[in-house]
């Protein structure tokens, strides 16, 4: 059964551990080992993750039975011109033996719960950047 808990800094490590396989299996045939190692620091190391959830980064693990299989990260950005709330998608991802499965769907779907819940009622859009 899958289940999605907030993650907080004593599950980082999970994080990273994850990143470890999913980052560097999505990523291998697109970037160099030299950017592979540069973009895991940057993203997963502990004083990084700990920097991001200081500048307000909420994470979610995904677990099927006990065992971490994903993970989302988002960030509140501010309002809009319109007063609509503005949240960033910063990383989703699924380990390649869960992909299939419905888990990126879930983890999505909590990062757009997350958003409505600190919006306290007002309005609220999650936004992504995708990289060619």
């Amino acid at each position: 059964m899958l289940r999605i808990d907030k993650a907080g800094t004593d599950d980082l490590q999970k994080i990273s551990d994850m990143a470890q396989v999913v980052f560097i299996h999505t990523y291998r045939e697109i970037l160099s080992p030299e950017q592979m190692e540069y973009m895991m620091d940057m993203m997963y190391s502990m004083p990084n993750m700990l920097k991001q959830i200081g500048e307000g980064h909420h994470y979610y693990i995904a677990y099927e039975d006990n065992v971490p299989v994903g993970y989302v990260s988002v960030q509140h950005e501010g309002a809009d011109s319109e007063g609509v709330e503005v949240y960033h998608l910063h990383k989703i991802y699924v380990m390649p033996d869960a992909q299939g499965k419905g888990t990126g769907m879930r983890l999505f779907n909590r990062a757009a719960d997350h958003a409505r819940e600190a919006s306290d009622g007002r309005r609220a859009r999650i936004e992504l950047n995708v990289n060619k």
